[in-house]
């Protein structure tokens, strides 16, 4: 187990790629020796801005593999008033940052299983971590990835998905928009309807990992354990 610490980052660049959602890339200051498991988070220390607030901190999960370092990202949702995003959201280059880590056991457990991912909303981040990880081997053992939105602009890193599943023969992507506007072409619905057309062979030595709302993750959960009977060890959730 890595032990969390302290340290400092510099953003290198930090840009909207989908409806509400920055990538910001950091790196870490030569001072830190800093590791982490694809999969885990970091803690960011948010400043106060008037002498009303305290400082707080916010957790964000690495989307990034840990061969990246000492550089990694970040996938954040920008919501309303949010203490933590609005922070992300006004970051420029070169600003610097304060963070903790890293924490966390999401990630794969069994290199040797099929890779089979399902995530809505942010909960991609370690979803293209994990991916990242993967393609370093070409998919050896396979890998899906199962990603839902409500609206195609809410989909972060799509074209990225889209382009490695053309690349990697044995890595498939399908993106699920449940709340599709007039003249979307693709698959409208909810996650759970790739579950809908699965049977329990479709999950022989594999891997679940889920990460996303956690109503979701609850509901594939359950499925993926009743109705088509995996081991509970082989399902992986994170819960945003």
């Amino acid at each position: 187990m890595i032990k969390p610490q302290p340290f400092t980052a510099t953003v290198l660049s930090n840009e909207y790629i989908a409806k509400e959602t920055r990538k910001t890339v950091f790196k870490i200051h030569s001072d830190f020796n800093i590791q982490f498991t694809t999969g885990q988070f970091f803690n960011i220390t948010v400043p106060a801005k008037n002498p009303d607030e305290k400082m707080v901190m916010r957790a964000y999960s690495i989307a990034s593999s840990s061969s990246r370092l000492p550089e990694f990202e970040l996938c954040v949702k920008v919501v309303e008033n949010g203490r933590g995003s609005g922070y992300i959201d006004e970051m420029q280059k070169g600003d610097e940052i304060k963070m903790m880590g890293p924490f966390g056991h999401f990630g794969k457990k069994d290199e040797t299983k099929k890779t089979i991912m399902i995530a809505t909303g942010t909960g991609i981040a370690p979803m293209k971590a994990i991916c990242d990880e993967l393609s370093e081997n070409e998919f050896k053992n396979a890998g899906i990835l199962i990603f839902g939105v409500s609206q195609h602009e809410y989909a972060s890193y799509d074209e990225y998905f889209s382009t490695m599943s053309e690349k990697y023969e044995n890595f498939e992507y399908k993106l699920y928009v449940s709340r599709p506007k007039e003249g979307f072409i693709g698959n409208a619905g909810r996650v759970t309807a790739w579950l809908e057309n699965t049977t329990a062979s479709d999950f022989k030595n594999a891997e679940v990992l889920i990460c996303g709302n956690p109503a979701m993750v609850k509901e594939v959960k359950n499925i993926l354990i009743t109705d088509r009977e995996m081991d509970k060890k082989d399902v992986i959730v994170e819960a945003y």
